[in-house]
């Protein structure tokens, strides 16, 4: 148990895979060599040097790189988290989608997805710059922290791309969950006086009735994304030539979210989104 404990501490520590004898065998020459340097020394010398002094000269490694583990969790988190709004970043999309779908299959759950971004992003930052563009994006990441369940995972993606995972959540409750994203997004805006009226676009996509494997997922998500884009845009033409109207409440899979890696033209191929959804 010893040497175990040891192989794990000092694997987390130094990044060395090391075997349970080595393990056992350096921490006694550590605890020798810290006696030894407080002795030499006159001073109290810390575990963490003595540590340095036998990797070193042990030929262990050549650049020491010892950190504590608060600050190991710290590095470990800062390597998945957007920096500019706290969320999590792409880099961890790919897992926590995987870890989930799986889960959802084993327990024959439904799971969804939600791809995110922002109609109109762009003229804020070309209008009244990129600090505006950031408040905007932070302005996201706090309406999806007020919006999601501790379940629910948020995503900043890249821009102004987003993406939510869902657990044990259907169809009709993502889409319910978007409407309020957009309700309390525009509560946000109005607290940080932003004059352009920026929404939030969404697509969602569904395990098991939209597919059973990742990339189907997100297509399919981003396909009903660009549709709503469109969509939007056609609308704004529109507005900006005719006397205002009531806005009708956008139909299911078409709300908040696009990936840019869609294809001009891959939502021409759904003209309908299947029995239980309303068609564009």
């Amino acid at each position: 148990m010893r040497g175990q404990f040891l192989r794990g501490f000092f694997r987390t520590f130094t990044h060395l895979e090391l075997s349970e004898e080595r393990s056992s065998q350096l921490w006694d020459e550590i605890l020798q060599r810290q006696q030894t340097l407080c002795a030499a020394s006159g001073i109290s010398v810390s575990l963490l040097t003595a540590m340095v002094d036998v990797f070193t000269s042990s030929n262990l490694f050549q650049f020491p790189l010892l950190i504590e583990r608060e600050d190991l969790k710290t590095l470990e988190r800062n390597a998945v988290t957007d920096a500019l709004t706290g969320l999590h970043n792409r880099r961890l999309f790919g897992e926590t989608f995987e870890k989930e779908l799986n889960r959802a299959k084993r327990y024959t759950q439904p799971f969804t997805l939600v791809t995110l971004d922002l109609h109109r992003f762009k003229e804020v930052n070309d209008q009244l710059g990129h600090l505006r563009g950031d408040d905007v994006l932070r302005a996201v990441a706090s309406t999806l922290r007020k919006s999601l369940r501790t379940s629910d995972s948020a995503f900043r993606l890249g821009g102004d791309e987003f993406a939510l995972l869902l657990p044990q959540t259907d169809a009709p409750q993502a889409f319910a969950l978007s409407k309020r994203i957009g309700i309390i997004f525009a509560d946000v805006l109005r607290s940080i006086a932003i004059s352009i009226d920026v929404r939030i676009d969404h697509g969602i996509s569904t395990f098991p009735s939209d597919g059973d494997a990742m990339d189907q997922l997100v297509r399919i998500a981003d396909e009903r994304l660009y549709r709503l884009k469109h969509a939007n845009h056609d609308q704004d033409a529109s507005d900006a030539e005719a006397p205002p109207q009531s806005q009708s409440i956008p139909p299911p899979f078409s709300r908040p979210g696009r990936f840019r890696n869609l294809r001009r033209g891959q939502a021409s191929f759904y003209t309908r989104l299947g029995p239980s959804f309303a068609t564009a």
